[in-house]
């Protein structure tokens, strides 16, 4: 007798989710957003994804292993697009050009119908960033559908400066059924700002892919002298690059360095002026934007991994370069020291102290003991903790479903 199989009536419909963000890569080649790319691709086959994202400069193209449809809004003629997708954000394209301003309320107004048109279509909206966040809420509000945003960090950040972000955040979390923050510190903020709120905050990591941690594993150590060393972010003044260099230039003459900058921005002009002027010009190399995919290879080949950011959520560059069997050596801010425990998981320094970053470094190239250790520690705290993007996927997964069964408002 064949076994009974349930008719195709009988089996869920998938749940639908439409996930709105002002940073995602439009092609594969992209850098924009790559975080938000790796968690929709890392949701079960259970949630079918609408990417709501803005057009950029350039035409579209789907990746050849999208699970996700992307719906790309326009609001300006094509060599305008440059609001969004670039190193910064929205905020550092507003600071770079001023005229930027006036295309905002067409960019916001475009973003609103795109999404509530879609709403139409899905069983919940998924915001990512505050202003997000209240776009997607009003038109939650509007259509009756569950409404979550994620806090990745820098918009809680600001809201500690400034009214204006303030003001941003707590109407996103009011407006959100659920608020989903990246990291313990980020969740601390936001519930210190807005305690009325704190029933909606849920704390849910970011991962790394499992060929990060295969890095570790092929990693043959042939270093004899020197350091190799890297950074990856984007070069925006928050990011501290300059401090390194810096550092490299304390070092020079006493250890054989160089350092390799992965990344594009406003800044990189003005970081590449300042290693010539200090004659570091052939011993810090700027790669320029570098795809995702890319990364591991650029990791596979360095020695130690250096992060000087003065603000974060929680850099999922260093959970990348940890699995990579990387050392670390990072500021010692709050979404960072969840993860980089000092001398256990990796080092840490104040931002800006470039005497002690480079006592730090120096330190690595002289204890090889202590960076096998930090190696050893930091991916154990990897495995233990279980952040892998399946597990981050499965827990957004499980949150979208009691969205749905038990929403708060």
């Amino acid at each position: 007798m064949s076994p009974h199989l349930p008719s195709p009536s009988s089996q869920k419909p998938p749940l639908r989710v439409a996930v709105l963000t002002t940073s995602f890569p439009l092609t594969p080649t992209a850098v924009s957003g790559p975080f938000v790319l790796r968690l929709v691709q890392s949701l079960p086959p259970s949630v079918k994804a609408i990417v709501i994202t803005p057009s950029g400069i350039e035409s579209e193209q789907l990746r050849a292993d999208a699970n996700y449809q992307l719906r790309c809004f326009r609001y300006a003629p094509r060599t305008w697009q440059q609001l969004a997708h670039q190193p910064g954000g929205i905020p550092a394209a507003l600071k770079q050009r001023r005229t930027f301003y006036l295309l905002l309320p067409v960019f916001l107004g475009s973003m609103f119908l795109t999404c509530l048109r879609t709403a139409r279509e899905v069983d919940l909206i998924h915001a990512n960033w505050s202003v997000n966040g209240i776009i997607a809420g009003i038109v939650g509000w509007l259509t009756g559908k569950p409404v979550i945003t994620t806090l990745r960090g820098q918009d809680v950040n600001r809201s500690q400066s400034s009214w204006a972000y303030q003001l941003i955040l707590g109407l996103c979390m009011r407006l959100s059924n659920h608020v989903v923050a990246v990291s313990e510190s980020v969740r601390f903020t936001a519930a210190q700002k807005f305690p009325v709120q704190n029933n909606k905050l849920t704390v849910i990591s970011n991962g790394v892919e499992q060929y990060f941690l295969d890095i570790g594993e092929r990693r043959i150590q042939t270093r004899t002298q020197g350091l190799s060393l890297i950074t990856i972010s984007s070069l925006i003044p928050s990011k501290g690059v300059e401090r390194i260099i810096q550092a490299v230039n304390l070092l020079q003459g006493e250890i054989g360095l160089n350092l390799t900058i992965v990344g594009s921005g406003p800044e990189k002009e003005k970081l590449q002026k300042l290693a010539a002027s200090l004659g570091l010009d052939k011993k810090v190399y700027f790669t320029g934007n570098v795809t995702p995919d890319d990364i591991p290879k650029y990791l596979e080949k360095a020695d130690v991994f250096v992060f000087a950011s003065h603000s974060e959520g929680r850099p999922n560059v260093l959970l990348e370069a940890m699995a990579a069997s990387l050392p670390i050596i990072a500021t010692s801010i709050p979404g960072i020291k969840e993860i980089v425990q000092d001398k256990k998981t990796g080092l840490l320094f104040p931002p800006s102290a470039v005497e002690i970053l480079a006592d730090q470094l120096r330190r690595l190239s002289q204890d090889n003991h202590l960076r096998q250790q930090l190696v050893k520690n930091a991916r154990q705290f990897i495995l233990d903790q279980g952040l892998f993007w399946a597990h981050t996927g499965s827990r957004y997964a499980e949150l979208y479903r009691q969205s749905l069964i038990k929403p708060i408002r």
